[in-house]
């Protein structure tokens, strides 16, 4: 990355940028972030709230199980990513 410029991997996509980012609401997109984050918090506390459930688990037909369990390494993911891209972005605004 060039001096004075910004790389972020977010959502499976590369962003780039330079500091000089005048058309850039850093504000918006910082607060679009951290509610990316909580939404991402909210996501992986249920999923894991569902297969803490015992019940759900012994009950639920396999494939339900399963792909609640890829669900949740989904927004694992998502919450890493949309945690990382955050910290970069008060990074370059600090």
């Amino acid at each position: 990355v060039p001096a004075g410029a910004w790389s972020v991997l977010f959502e499976g996509e590369e962003l780039h940028g330079a500091s000089s980012l005048g058309d850039v609401d850093l504000e918006a997109e910082q607060a679009r972030l951290e509610a990316k984050v909580a939404e991402c918090e909210k996501a992986v506390a249920g999923f894991k709230g569902r297969l803490s459930n015992a019940s759900y688990v012994e009950r639920a037909p396999a494939n339900v199980v399963e792909e609640t369990r890829q669900r949740l390494a989904a927004a694992e993911a998502d919450l890493t990513t949309a945690t990382a891209a955050l910290s970069r972005l008060r990074e370059l605004n600090a």
